[in-house]
């Protein structure tokens, strides 16, 4: 049988990330399992990988050893990669349109996080699918960035509870998350999107965050956004930690500094000992000793991380920011600087959305 919804959760992580982490692959007991469970049973386990964005890894691997090419599971990924291969061009046209206009007006940018990470490490960028482009931009340049976009036939979603930050856009072909801070105001210091931003370089024919600030991105942007293990932090991101160790040379004395600068040693150390707890990779150890922090916080979080209570607590978030991610900044004033950038954003989140709003009213009038 295959492990059901209910099985131990990380268990049927590292099964999931197998495709990517087992030298072996697969083992005999998976294809005993998969040979003898139901159609459901199939069809369940298969969705389970696809909500994880790990569709082409497992079919490179089922390819490869010409394992179950006939069974339900093959041909619900295999039409999963069809739409993740349109998904793909879709969103390559997307940057596509960004690179020509934002160039053309001389607008700063960088596409970040699945649509760079997957452009660096995968000689076939489709087979890590991106939910859709998140693109860095200048805080000033937000309003006529989304007039821009809105020229280009996409539509504004504002979301109050997250305009402080960014912005969603879309059209009939796919989506882009406009980001002019990296987190939430305050919960980082207030230089960082604008170092990073300074910091680009290219990657193939678009502006991206240079490899360094992405890879420091992916360690510590997961535990404020997604709770880290929850459902929302696709195990995809996890399988490009384990790739990058595996394939691209790190500057860890540069990935340090950038921790501890910005003051998020706690949570790179979290997503650094979450990928060891899932792939057993010793690439990151060394960085996980050097970032780890004070023996009750490192006791505290380390005990949170393994017992899953993020997944477990999903319905009561205020209770994870309570007791993850605000322990999760390295110093009391960290804490202090969100809590008070978080008070101020609300009494400015009706004004922003009113902004937004006469943009694309002016934008739809000309």
């Amino acid at each position: 049988m295959l492990p059901p919804l209910s099985f131990d959760l990380h268990t049927r992580r590292r099964l999931a990330l197998s495709a990517v982490t087992a030298a072996a692959w697969p083992e005999q007991a998976f294809a005993i399992a998969l040979g003898q469970a139901s159609g459901p049973e199939q069809e369940a386990f298969a969705a389970y990988l696809i909500a994880q964005g790990l569709t082409g890894h497992w079919l490179v691997r089922m390819r490869q050893e010409a394992i179950a090419k006939e069974s339900v599971f093959f041909t619900v990924l295999r039409r999963q990669e069809k739409l993740d291969a349109m998904r793909y061009l879709a969103q390559r046209r997307a940057i596509a349109i960004a690179e020509e206009h934002f160039s053309a007006q001389n607008i700063p940018y960088a596409v970040m996080k699945g649509a760079h990470v997957r452009e660096l490490l995968y000689e076939n960028a489709a087979i890590r699918p991106s939910v859709d482009v998140d693109i860095l931009i200048a805080p000033e340049d937000r309003f006529k960035v989304v007039e821009i976009f809105t020229r280009a036939g996409f539509a504004l979603k504002i979301n109050p509870a997250t305009v402080s930050h960014e912005v969603s856009l879309s059209d009939n072909l796919t989506g882009i998350d406009l980001h002019w801070h990296v987190l939430r105001p305050g919960r980082a210091q207030g230089y960082l999107a604008q170092e990073m931003l300074e910091r680009r370089g290219r990657c193939r024919n678009f502006s991206a965050l240079r490899p360094e600030d992405e890879l420091f991105l992916l360690l510590f942007h997961p535990v404020f956004t997604k709770y880290l293990t929850t459902p929302h932090a696709r195990l995809a991101n996890i399988a490009d930690l384990f790739l990058w160790g595996q394939r691209l040379a790190i500057d860890w004395r540069e990935l340090c500094r950038l921790c501890a600068r910005h003051r998020f040693t706690t949570a790179a150390w979290l997503t650094a000992s979450y990928l060891r707890l899932l792939t057993d990779t010793p690439v990151f150890d060394d960085f996980i000793s050097m970032m780890r922090p004070g023996t009750v916080k490192a006791a505290w979080l380390g005990h949170w991380l393994r017992a899953d209570y993020s997944s477990r607590f999903l319905n009561q978030p205020w209770l994870i920011q309570l007791l993850f991610t605000l322990p999760a900044h390295d110093r009391c004033r960290d804490v202090l600087r969100f809590i008070g950038a978080w008070e101020n954003e609300r009494r400015r989140t009706d004004a922003e959305c009113r902004r937004f709003k006469q943009v694309i009213e002016a934008a739809g009038d000309q």
